[in-house]
């Protein structure tokens, strides 16, 4: 090279070094790899010496030997070798059960062993494919049978899962197969065997081929075993794991044998009942064992619910479904107990002579042989019954069903004397003479046909005395005079019947009448001034009657001109408030008041109120009687007292049906409405707020005030007098 680079002209100072430094490296670095390639054909040669040596000792019979040579020659395939060698020492000693094999983790136990030498890293898994088939040959051949030996399901798999590259993978699958075989009756080997089948189609690609053949094994095993449990979870878990085994029909047998167990306990006739209609036509020993056993039960608990009914009709029903198919051997009792029923009923029926339980026997028993007799003693009894709770109809009935029964001339006689005795109430309470009348025309022979015409004559001659004396006394509007004959002849019927009626009706009609007649008729001449003592005692006489007046909407004034409580007020006061809630206050004392009419909003503005008692009404006077300019007096309620107020009259205007008394007073306020007298304390009219006022009747004047006449107010005052 020094050469070369001389002959180039490229060596020249520290050129001529560096060139020179180069040169050693490279020849260095040829001596190197020439080193690094004789030391690995030093170790091949060892390798192959300590191979060579190693068949001297390879049959020893000590693993001594070998591990002392194993660590003169540590080389990687003496060493597997060698391992392996020792490895089937300690198989032969377990094997042969040698009392002086040396100790060491893998040779006392077959299960021992199989850890020792497939779980640990003592011998891996070589990479040379010479020495990984003589390794898989000589220890996993080994390592199969001490599993064989060891019969683990644990060990199984995890040899099974950590070697699944093995070329013995199907010898190991054979041995465990076999092993499985014999555990076919334990649910951790199924667990093993579906482990087993998953594993080996992940290798192989394909199903295990005796996958079916073991799963039928431990069908039939586990079958076997859930049986000889005979637990519900057992059977249920059974199922569950093998939907689609062979014998799964007879273990849903066992299932529901089970549940019929449980359900006769409970009583359950659902399920029994579910049961028979399942396996009544299988013919599986257990399947009809258990049909037996459901109908009994059913039967026993359908006699003890028939029992309990206790009816004949009952009983012959549970003897009609059971007669054939008899389990339980109770249709025996049953009739005893019916023809017992039979007896009892009969008995109590003629103990106590109640057509009802004769009527019921013969419905439980229609085929008695001793009908006839009952139903003749039923009629008997029908007959006592109604004359007993005075049933004219049903006895009525009773005679036509059965005209020849003895009793059927004593039913006459009752019918007769009951329509009387209606007749007579009917007549008494009506005051009339029909019912009476109409007995005669049913019984004109009869019995009492003379005491209801007795009966006629007298309620004819008490009507017409009665009538006579009321035209008497309304002829005359008299109402005292008939109130005076009704007390002297009290022992009139109508007398006592109607008279209080007739009577108020009377003093109502003669009310209207006066009121009719004082606010019409119209004096001869222009009033005379009234006497200060007498005004006064009138006006204190109106007062009393004159009541403050409040609903929920507003409050003004109103009078009593009716007898019975009838007051007359404004109509506003009562629109939109609850017309049974208006509260009055009068003469110091408070009630509460219903409405009876008012007037709608484009009326008059005039409403009438009843409240309960009995007053001296207001008198009333013509307002046609007043002269122009004569003072009349206004009271108005509030809620404490009655004001009095001053004004004068100053003329009527008439608007269509209704006439305005048009008053001239600064002391008046229309506020709260007010009766307006005249100086007769008489009234004439209501006050009427002005925006009430009917407009053709109103002036715009000041202190000008209008009252609606009485005489427009007469027909609703007359409709609520005459009133019901």
């Amino acid at each position: 090279m020094l050469k070369l680079a001389k002959t180039l002209g490229l060596v020249s100072g520290a050129g001529l070094v560096m060139t020179l430094m180069m040169a050693a490296c490279l020849r260095v670095a040829t001596d190197s790899s020439h080193a690094a390639e004789a030391k690995q054909r030093a170790a091949t040669l060892g390798e192959q010496e300590a191979l060579d040596l190693f068949k001297s000792v390879e049959n020893a019979s000590k693993a001594s030997i070998i591990e002392r040579f194993i660590k003169d020659h540590p080389y990687p395939k003496v060493v597997l070798l060698g391992r392996i060698r020792i490895a089937e020492l300690d198989y032969k000693h377990i094997e042969t059960q040698n009392p002086f094999r040396p100790s060491r983790p893998g040779n006392d136990t077959w299960q021992g062993f199989v850890n020792y030498y497939a779980f640990t890293d003592y011998i891996p898994i070589p990479d040379d494919p010479e020495m990984q088939e003589a390794y898989y040959k000589r220890l996993h051949t080994l390592i199969i049978r001490a599993l064989g030996e060891v019969n683990s399901f644990d060990l199984w798999m995890r040899y099974m899962s950590l070697y699944s590259q093995n070329p013995y993978f199907s010898q190991a699958a054979e041995q465990m197969e076999k092993f499985l075989i014999t555990r076919s009756d334990r649910w951790e080997g199924y667990e093993i065997l579906k482990k087993l089948l998953a594993l080996w189609e992940e290798r192989v690609k394909q199903p295990y081929p005796n996958g079916e053949m073991l799963v039928r094994k431990f069908q039939e095993g586990l079958a076997a075993v859930v049986e000889r449990e005979d637990r519900m979870d057992a059977y249920r878990r059974y199922l569950d794991t093998f939907p689609d085994s062979p014998l799964k029909k007879r273990i849903i047998l066992r299932v529901d044998h089970l549940e019929l167990r449980d359900a006769c306990v409970r009583g359950d006739q659902d399920k029994m009942k579910e049961i028979i209609r399942k396996y009544e036509n299988d013919k599986d020993p257990l399947a009809q064992a258990d049909v037996r056993m459901a109908v009994s039960q059913l039967e026993q608990i359908e006699y003890r619910e028939t029992a309990a009914a206790g009816t004949s009709v009952a009983f012959r029903q549970f003897i009609a479904r059971y007669k054939d198919r008899d389990y339980a051997k109770l249709v025996r009792e049953a009739n005893s107990r019916l023809m017992k029923l039979h007896d009892q009923m009969l008995v109590k029926a003629r103990a106590t002579g109640h057509s009802r339980l004769y009527r019921q026997f013969l419905e439980s028993f229609p085929e008695s042989p001793q009908k006839a007799a009952v139903e003749k003693e039923m009629h008997e009894a029908e007959f006592r019954e109604a004359i007993a709770r005075k049933d004219r109809d049903g006895l009525k009935k009773l005679r036509d069903l059965y005209p020849n029964s003895s009793m059927a001339p004593s039913a006459l006689e009752h019918i007769e004397a009951w329509e009387f005795d209606q007749a007579q109430k009917s007549a008494l309470a009506e005051l009339t003479t029909a019912p009476l009348r109409a007995f005669l025309k049913d019984h004109p022979k009869g019995k009492h046909a003379g005491g209801a015409q007795d009966l006629m004559d007298s309620i004819t001659g008490q009507h017409n005395a009665y009538v006579a004396e009321l035209q008497k006394a309304r002829d005359a509007d008299n109402a005292s005079q008939f109130a005076t004959w009704l007390i002297e002849n009290a022992s009139n019927n109508y007398a006592s019947k109607r008279g209080k009626k007739d009577l108020e009706s009377l003093k109502n009609e003669i009310d209207v009448r006066q009121l009719i007649s004082d606010l019409t008729t119209t004096a001869a001449a222009p009033s005379r001034a009234v006497l200060p003592i007498a005004q006064a005692r009138a006006l204190s006489d109106a007062e009393r009657v004159v009541a403050f007046i409040e609903t929920s909407v507003s409050s003004g004034t109103g009078f009593i001109f009716g007898r019975n409580g009838l007051l007359l007020t404004n109509a506003h006061l009562v629109w939109n408030a609850d017309p049974k809630k208006i509260k009055t206050r009068m003469a110091r004392q408070n009630r509460m008041g219903t409405l009876v009419s008012a007037s709608e909003p484009s009326g008059p503005d005039l409403a009438v109120v009843h409240i309960e008692g009995t007053y001296d009404p207001i008198n009333v006077g013509n307002s046609a009687a007043l002269a122009t300019g004569e003072g009349i007096i206004c009271l108005s309620g509030r809620s404490t007292k009655v004001e009095t107020a001053k004004g004068r009259y100053l003329r009527t205007r008439r608007v269509g049906a209704n006439e305005w008394l048009i008053i001239q007073s600064t002391e008046i306020s229309p506020t709260h409405g007010g009766v307006i007298l005249n100086q007769r304390a008489r009234a004439i009219g209501i006050l009427v707020r002005p925006e009430n006022v009917d407009p053709a009747a109103k002036e715009n004047a000041p202190g000008i005030l209008y009252a609606l006449s009485l005489r427009s107010a007469l027909p609703m005052m007359e409709k609520a007098i005459l009133a019901p």
